[in-house]
């Protein structure tokens, strides 16, 4: 546990210290979306409705075809969390809806932090 606190405490400080242009309202809504993610990865215990919380963020954050496939693909691992995993009392299932679901949150919180980079000339 002290090592994963240390680890996104250190995350949270470098995304925190980063310049932010808050009089545009698209970077505060994209480090708004790095936060948020950031959270989701840290949080210890994930429940599939926490997905909701997510959804709109995604779709504000990439309003074409790209946010539409995120959205599918993180309501489907939270489909594979609960009713599929625990249905099927099959645990490769809620590991491979855990491992989807951390890879499609990582990739989201790279791109941010890419665009939010980008966009403060860094």
């Amino acid at each position: 546990m002290g090592v994963t606190l240390i680890l996104f405490g250190a995350l949270f400080l470098f995304v925190f210290t980063r310049p932010l242009d808050r009089n545009n309202p698209r970077h505060l809504l994209v480090f708004t979306g790095i936060v948020l993610v950031l959270f989701h990865l840290w949080s210890k215990g994930w429940s599939p409705q926490w997905v909701t919380l997510v959804l709109p963020f995604l779709l504000l954050l990439y309003p074409n075809w790209r946010g539409v496939l995120l959205c599918l693909a993180l309501s489907f691992t939270a489909l594979l969390d609960w009713p599929l995993a625990f249905a099927m009392g099959s645990p490769p299932v809620y590991v491979i809806g855990v491992l989807v679901r951390t890879g499609l949150f990582i990739l989201v919180g790279v791109d941010l932090y890419l665009e939010l980079s980008k966009a403060s000339g860094r």
